[in-house]
């Protein structure tokens, strides 16, 4: 692994600002507060059954704070994870 020098560390600092701000936007929105936490399991079991990643906002907000986004796009991705859980979700429940 490399080492990170003082110019990385300080682009990472202003990479988790500038997500806590789009997650504390995103948050704000009530369409998006379902997302805000852990699909309860005793709610959908289903859920689990079928979605191999889950992801939510607070988990979002766990990998900020513990530093494992190291870029726009692995923030974009677990965005698109969520998106895309509640497609299969949402396609389950029509059945």
């Amino acid at each position: 692994n490399e080492q990170l020098n003082d110019v990385d560390h300080h682009h990472l600092r202003e990479l988790r600002v500038f997500l806590r701000s789009v997650k504390r936007e995103i948050i704000k929105d009530s369409r998006f507060q379902i997302f805000a936490i852990q699909v309860p399991r005793q709610e959908c079991a289903d859920y689990f059954d079928n979605i191999r990643a889950p992801m939510n906002l607070k988990l979002m907000s766990s990998k900020i704070d513990g530093q494992q986004y190291h870029t726009l796009a692995q923030f974009r991705e677990d965005s698109q994870l969520i998106r895309e859980n509640t497609k299969v979700l949402h396609a389950l429940s029509r059945y």
